[in-house]
Formats: C-alpha cells, structure tokens, sequence
C-alpha cells in the first residue's frame, strides 16, 4: 500500500511546460501579484471584511491591499475576478487554466465587481 501526496495537472498544461522546458531551459508561471482567495472559500465575515459586494455569487476574490491602487483606482481588496477575456471563473483553479492559456507578459482583460456592485474592466499583464 501507498502513502504520500498526489498531485493533479492539466494534461495541456504540461505540454506547454515541457515543451518551453525543451525549448529554453525553463518555464515561466503567468500570474498576477495579487493574494486571491476563491469566493466559495470565503465565511461571511471575511466576505465582509475584504468588502466583498454583496450581490457577488462567485469568482475570486482580491484579497491583497494597495494603497496607491485605492488612490488612484485599479485592481484592490474585495473586488471579485469573474471572468477573464470573456470567459467565466468561479475559482482559482479556473483563473490559472485561462493564464496558462496565453503566453508570459501577455495582456488580459479582468472583468470585475467592485465594492459597490459595478462592472469593471482591467487590462492587467500576466
């Protein structure tokens, strides 16, 4: 019998890993510099907390907090990711699979609900 830890990767994504490891040497992760968090995650009062809008029913939420971006506008705490260049997320899990889709400094379009409820949108590069 076996014991340890299993681990589960899209068959896509792998290729992509191993072909750009060929390639160059190395693989290069496209993310974002934000801590999200998945919204089904999130108890009440974390929801409440971040200043998650209430009629948010998913996605992911933006968990980190700029001070300049509170200045001066842009991606913030409790703002909800709920699509990503017109494709639907309800996780983390989904928000990587549509990154891995395009290639390292690539740009993206965020759709978002803000703290009060409205539709953004945010070009952010991966």
């Amino acid at each position: 019998r076996m014991q340890g830890i299993s681990y589960m990767v899209d068959s896509n994504k792998l290729i992509k890993i191993a072909d750009s490891i060929v390639k160059t040497g190395n693989y290069k992760v496209n993310y974002i510099k934000y801590s999200l968090v998945d919204y089904s995650l999130l108890s009440s009062r974390l929801k409440e907390s971040y200043g998650v809008h209430s009629g948010v029913s998913g996605g992911v939420v933006i968990a980190t907090f700029k001070p300049l971006n509170f200045v001066f506008g842009g991606l913030n705490q409790g703002m909800t990711i709920v699509a990503v260049n017109g494709v639907k997320i309800n996780s983390i899990y989904e928000l990587d699979r549509q990154f891995s889709r395009y290639d390292k400094n690539s740009d993206v379009c965020l759709k978002v609900i803000k703290k009060n409820g409205k539709e953004a949108f945010y070009y952010v590069a991966i």
